[in-house]
């Protein structure tokens, strides 16, 4: 019977842990487009929304996509787009964007870009 009570113990304490641990990140997680991980994410697009512009303005239209800009950042930045998993979609004519990138911690975020409204959507979820 001993065993028994030590297993419920250990169940009831493995499930308290699990409680407290998703109660504290929901808590004082930063939300979505929040944070350090967020900032970085913006400010990598930052620099990739100013070479989509300067694109724009050279050739009267967006790209069709976005290697052709990414060959223009230096490798760590490239490294970083990477891993923010920054996709880009042009409108079919071409005039206008979105950009996002997503990250993790806590969650998965997402946060876009678009170049019609110059304004930015984050949402997240577990």
């Amino acid at each position: 019977m001993k065993i028994g009570k030590l297993i419920f113990v250990f169940l009831a304490v493995a499930l308290a842990g699990v409680i407290i641990f998703f109660a504290v990140n929901f808590v004082f997680a930063p939300e979505p487009g929040k944070g350090e991980k967020a900032e970085k994410g913006y400010a990598l697009c930052e620099q990739i929304i100013g070479e989509l512009e300067g694109f724009r303005e050279a050739q009267r239209k967006y790209p069709d996509s976005l290697g052709v800009v990414l060959s223009h950042l230096p490798d760590q930045r490239r490294m970083v787009a990477k891993e923010y998993q920054v996709t880009y979609r042009p409108s079919d004519s071409a005039r206008s964007f979105s950009l996002t990138f997503t990250y993790t911690g806590p969650g998965v975020n997402h946060c876009t870009y678009s170049s019609a409204t110059k304004k930015w959507e984050c949402h997240g979820y577990y």
